[in-house]
This record gives structure tokens, sequence and C-alpha cells, in this order.
């Protein structure tokens, strides 16, 4: 017992040293992830500083920003938002409330602020303090890490046949090391969820600094991107728009065609599409590709930017997740992308729409087979973006549904008892025809047909 009272105490106190900033884990740690790193570009303060402004100097990205650029930020985050973060801080550091709960609130609460992106940064340096020297089999260190870095509440997983920590990971790495090439993407993204964010000014360590590999991802292209205005954009940005209009429209299609006759039809376009790219494989994969690389290279624009967040987001939920997800923030970052431009919100309401449709399709096949899992992260990953109050992560572990797996889902998003697929899709469908016509008011024309099939035909997906 004294043992067990004595390690609380240690780790007690390194947590509380490591969220200040004076140490870093005892595990390897990147360079550029350390707790206390200091860029050339960080200039030592001579005034006391608060508690947010702390946060803002240690952030994993917000450190590379120039004092004038930080000094901006801290000035243009409410007030309100500021006091809520810091008193936040101190009951998580006093543990008098649950991390993650209290994280995903204030993210929801000044969504449109700097609050989220800075609060992902501190979430990362959470885990790392939590995850410093355990005994092994430690099960709250890995619960909690999982927690706070997907969003999700955390909970207990099945007492047998849970699975990995990080098995819902593309190239996920040991359960015992955490995934820090995921989680480079993940910090970044959230610096791109809204333009008002000084996302041109952090492309130096993706130049010359420690992040240079970065700049070979999405995400970090697009950040490189923000500070060049290539002259062809002109020329190339309204071919890239198109085609990622189209491969809208041919999601949606796809996605709304319930009956055989409306599948057939998708078939025959589907085919015209192919001869008509000349491919041979997924029409709508294809010509997301080619928008996002246009869009990206011509991201200066804002709506070049949205299109190209919105078209890296509908890539990364195409892909799905069967040999593991691309995150657990893809519809997430699909509503992101609809900050930056009137034209991106559109298309994204739609995209929403058809992961939405094709979550509930999915899992009414694979809830029974080998397939289970994959349908699960997507269904997880779209509960994550439409819950008013979070989702737990105990469906996170769970190999096979039963009764307390959907009800956890059903607690996302109603307060009814739920107990089953059949009441969780018939809840999910609700969703869908309100999420459709929401969409249909934003949209062109072109999606007015499908759109008002979703809306209107509830029925067919989720029959009586």
């Amino acid at each position: 017992m004294r043992i067990n009272k004595a390690r609380r105490v240690i780790r007690s106190a390194l947590l509380i040293a490591a969220l200040m900033g004076l140490t870093a884990c005892a595990r390897h740690i990147p360079s550029h992830l350390e707790l206390n790193a200091s860029p050339s570009e960080a200039v030592e303060s001579t005034s006391p500083q608060t508690a947010f402004e702390r946060l803002v100097q240690n952030d994993p990205w917000a450190r590379y920003l120039s004092d004038a650029a930080r000094q901006r930020l801290i000035t243009r985050t409410p007030e309100q938002a500021k006091r809520e973060v810091e008193e936040a801080l101190l009951a998580i550091e006093s543990r008098k409330v649950s991390a993650g709960r209290a994280l995903s609130r204030l993210e929801r609460t000044w969504s449109t602020t700097a609050v989220p992106a800075l609060l992902r940064g501190y979430r990362m340096q959470l885990t790392q303090a939590q995850w410093g020297p355990s005994e092994d089999g430690d099960l709250r260190r890995y619960t909690q890490a999982v927690s706070l870095l997907t969003g999700l509440h955390e909970s207990r997983p099945p007492e047998q046949g849970a699975r990995s920590s990080w098995g819902w990971i593309r190239n996920a790495p040991p359960p015992d090391v955490l995934p820090y090439a995921y989680l480079d993407r993940w910090l970044l993204r959230a610096w791109q969820a809204d333009p008002s964010l000084p996302l041109q000014h952090l492309s130096e360590p993706l130049i010359s600094g420690t992040r240079q590999r970065l700049a070979a991802t999405p995400e970090g292209a697009l950040l490189l991107a923000r500070g060049q205005a290539p002259e062809a954009c002109k020329q190339t940005v309204p071919d890239a728009w198109a085609s990622l209009i189209l491969a809208t429209d041919l999601a949606l299609q796809r996605a709304a065609a319930d009956r055989d006759h409306e599948q057939a039809i998708w078939s025959d376009r589907r085919r015209a599409t192919q001869h008509e790219l000349g491919i041979d494989g997924d029409p709508v994969a294809h010509l997301l590709e080619t928008s996002h690389s246009r869009l990206t290279q011509c991201a200066a624009d804002d709506r070049a930017a949205g299109g190209a967040l919105l078209a890296n987001a509908a890539i990364r939920w195409t892909q799905g997740c069967t040999k593991g997800c691309d995150g657990l923030d893809r519809t997430f970052s699909m509503t992101q992308a609809g900050r930056w431009h009137d034209d991106a919100a559109q298309l994204a309401s739609i995209w929403l729409v058809i992961a939405t449709k094709e979550s509930i399709d999915t899992m009414e096949v694979a809830r029974s087979t080998v397939m289970f899992r994959a349908a699960a992260d997507d269904l997880l990953d779209l509960l994550m973006t439409l819950s008013p109050g979070g989702v737990d992560s105990y469906p996170l572990y769970v190999q096979s549904p039963n009764a307390t797996f959907w009800n956890r889902l059903g607690q996302a998003l109603t307060e009814d008892k739920i107990t089953s697929w059949a009441e969780l899709k018939a809840a999910l469908c609700v969703i869908l025809s309100k999420q459709a016509g929401e969409a249909r008011g934003l949209a062109s024309e072109d999606f007015f047909g499908p759109l008002t099939q979703l809306e209107e035909r509830s029925h067919l997906t989720c029959p009586q």
C-alpha cells in the first residue's frame, strides 16, 4: 500500500512539473514535442505570465510564432475564454475534474478561436506527463492517453478481448509507444481549423527546423502554401473546384442510391465518368486527389484552402478504417473546412450527409462480420462530430457489438436508453433527414435530387 501511495505521489509531482514546462517525460520524446523546448524564436519573459500565456508559450506550435504574433493571438482570444481555460487547467492539475471532458467542453464552446488548437497541444503535453515511469500493465495510463488524444471520454475497456490502445490508428506503433508520427499531423490540423489562426507564420520549422518531414504531408503542404500565391492559380483553381464539386456529386448519388434502379443508374454514371477521366478505379477518389493537389498549391486563398482541407478530409474518410483510420477527426475536419469560405461550407454540409448515410449503411451490413471494427471506428468518428456532449471511449475497444456497446454510442445522441443497433439506427436516421434538409438549403440545385431523397425517404434507410 505504501509503495502504491508513493508511486501516486511521485506521478502527481511529475505531472504538475511537466505541465508548468519544467520537466520532460522520462521516455524519449521528439525534440519538437518536448514540453519545455525553447526554439530560437522564443524570448524569455521578463514579467509574470498568466496560465493562458504559459499555455501559448509552451504550445508545440504556438511557440514558433514571433513575440508579436503570439501576443496578437493572446489579445484576440476573448477574455471569457481565457478565464474558462485557466479555471479548467487549474481544476485539471488539481485533479478535480476529468481532463478529457473539461477540455472537450471548452473546445466546443470556443470552437472558432485559438482555444481548440492550444488545448490540443495541452492534451499532448498532458499525455506525455502521464505517460512517464509506470509499472507494466498500468491500464489507466493507456485509457487516459486514448481519451486525451481522441477527445473521447475516458472509460474502462471490456475486461476480456479489448482492442489495443492504438488499434484505431493506421500504421500504429506498439501499445507502449506514443504514436508521434500520427500526433504531428493531428496537432497541425488543429491550427488549420479556422482562417483566423496565424497558420502562415508557422512555416519555418517545416523549412529548416525539426518538422521538415511534415512538409510532405497534406497538412504540411497546405501550411507552406499559405505563404505563396502562384500566378497559375487563376487558371487551375476553377478546374480544381469543379473536380471537387463533381466528386461530391458522385459520392452523394452513390450514398443516396437505395433502390435497385437508383443503384443501376449510379453504376452507369460511374462507368461513364471512369471513361471520361481515363481511369479504372473509383472516380470519387480520383477527383478528390486531383482537386486536393491543385487547391493545396493555391491555399494562399481562403476559398482554395477550404476546398483543399475538405478534399483531404473526404479522402481520409473514403479510405475507411479497414487497416486503421487516418484519425478519428475526419468528419470534424469536414466541418472545420467549411469555416474557410461559404463555398466550402456548402460542400462540407453535403459531405457530412454522405458520411452519416455511409456510416448507417456500412454498420447495417458489417455489425455481424469481420468488418465490424472498421465500421465502428467510422461511426465513432461521426458521433464525435454530431454529439453535443461527447462520446464514451468504451466502444473504441470493443471487438464485437453488445448491448453496452450500442448504449454507450446512443448516449452521445439521445437521453433515450438505446441497447440495440435498430434503436441507434433510428436515431441516426432522424439526424440524417435533418442534415439533408439543412444541406439542401445551402447547396446549388444540382444537389437537390439526392438530398431530397435522403430527407424524405428515411424509411428506406430505417424501415420500421
